[in-house]
C-alpha cells in the first residue's frame, strides 16, 4: 500500500489485517511513521507546568501550559461528577465548515491534567519454576558430549488501575525440554559445536531448534574465522497473550532463522583485538505492538556489521 500522506509504501501483512478485522476497524492508509507522528502530535510528556485548576483553582502540574485555550482540570475534578458534558455540546450546523466548529468544541472542551494520573493499588505477581539436568560424557579429549532435560513452569496475574483498568487473570503454562549438543576440538585450531533442542509447550506444541557453530585459529596469525547457523523458537508470554488491554489470545510463537559470519584478528602479542561480524536474522511471526494492541508480523528482517576493538592498557 502507499501511504496517503508521506506516499511510502508499507506493508498490511495476513496477521495485521486479521487483527483489524478482529475489532472491525478499516485498515489505514497512513505508513507506520506517520501513522505515530499524528498520534503523538497530541500529546506531550517533556514538558510540565505548573498552573491552576480551571474549575476549583488548586495549584497543580500539568503537561498544558496556561495559555491553551481549552478548560485543564485537575484529577480530582476531572475524575468528579462536577460537570456535565451537555454543558459545552454544540449543535453541528450543516451550513459552517466542520473544522471550525471542531475547533470551538476543541476550545470548550475539559481535559486532565495529566496523562498518567495515578496507578496506585496495581500489582502484578508471577513464578517461575525450573528443574534442569545435565550430563557431559567427555568421549575423547578432542570430543565432549553434553544432554539434558529442563522443565520449567510459570505463572503470573497482574491488576493495573490507573487511567484505564487492566486485569491480567491466573495463568499457567510450562515447557518440557530436551537437548543434545556435541563438542569437539582439533589441536587448538578447530572448534565446533553441533546441538539440537526439543521444546514441548503446554499451550503451542511441540518446537525443534538447532544451532552449529565453527570456528578455525591460525595461531602463528592470530587470525580467527568463526561462523554460526541456527533456527529459534519463542513463546509469547503470559502477559502478551491473557492481559486484559495489551493481551491477544491467537498470538502464534515467533520462528527464526540465523546466521553470521566474523573475523577476529589479534596484534601487539594479543594486547589489541579487532573484529568484524555479519549477522542476518529472518523472523516468521514477530511479536510486536500495533499502536491498538499486540499482534505477528508475518515476515520480519534483522542484519548488520558489528565491529569490535579491544585493548589491554597497563595502568602507569
Amino acid at each position: 500500500m502507499k501511504c496517503k500522506q508521506c506516499t511510502t509504501e508499507f506493508i498490511v501483512t495476513a496477521n495485521q489485517q486479521k487483527f483489524y478485522d478482529r475489532f472491525d476497524v478499516p485498515t489505514p492508509t497512513l505508513c507506520p511513521y506517520c501513522s505515530k507522528v499524528r498520534q503523538l502530535a497530541w500529546r506531550n510528556e517533556r514538558f510540565f507546568y505548573l498552573r491552576k485548576c480551571d474549575m476549583c483553582q488548586v495549584d497543580m502540574v500539568s503537561c498544558f501550559s496556561a495559555e491553551v485555550t481549552h478548560p485543564v482540570y485537575c484529577n480530582n475534578c476531572w475524575w468528579s461528577d462536577k460537570f456535565d458534558p451537555t454543558d459545552y455540546g454544540l449543535e453541528y450546523d450543516f451550513s459552517r465548515p466542520f473544522f471550525e466548529q471542531f475547533k470551538e468544541l476543541l476550545d470548550k472542551t475539559p481535559v486532565g491534567n495529566l496523562f498518567m494520573a495515578t496507578s496506585e493499588n496495581s500489582e502484578y505477581k508471577s513464578k517461575l519454576w525450573k528443574l534442569d539436568w545435565q550430563h557431559n560424557l567427555f568421549l575423547h579429549k578432542t570430543n565432549t558430549l553434553t544432554i539434558g532435560v529442563e522443565y520449567q513452569q510459570e505463572q503470573g496475574e497482574s491488576v493495573y488501575n490507573g487511567l484505564f483498568s487492566s486485569i491480567f487473570p491466573l495463568r499457567k503454562a510450562h515447557t518440557t525440554g530436551f537437548y543434545l549438543q556435541d563438542q569437539i576440538r582439533v589441536a587448538s585450531q578447530f572448534f565446533a559445536t553441533v546441538g539440537v533442542r526439543i521444546d514441548k509447550h503446554s499451550q503451542f506444541g511441540i518446537a525443534t531448534t538447532f544451532r552449529i557453530a565453527q570456528a578455525y585459529f591460525i595461531e602463528h596469525t592470530g587470525t580467527k574465522f568463526k561462523a554460526t547457523y541456527g533456527t529459534g523458537f519463542k513463546a509469547p508470554s503470559l502477559f502478551q497473550l491473557y492481559d486484559s488491554f495489551y493481551g491477544y489470545e491467537d498470538l502464534e510463537p515467533e520462528k527464526s532463522i540465523g546466521w553470521d559470519l566474523g573475523i577476529e584478528q589479534q596484534i601487539i602479542k594479543g594486547k589489541i583485538l579487532i573484529a568484524a561480524t555479519y549477522f542476518s536474522n529472518q523472523y516468521e511471526n514477530l511479536i510486536k505492538w500495533s499502536g491498538q494492541g499486540l499482534t505477528n508480523i508475518d515476515n520480519a528482517e534483522s542484519k548488520g556489521t558489528e565491529l569490535i576493538i579491544r585493548a589491554q592498557i597497563k595502568p602507569l
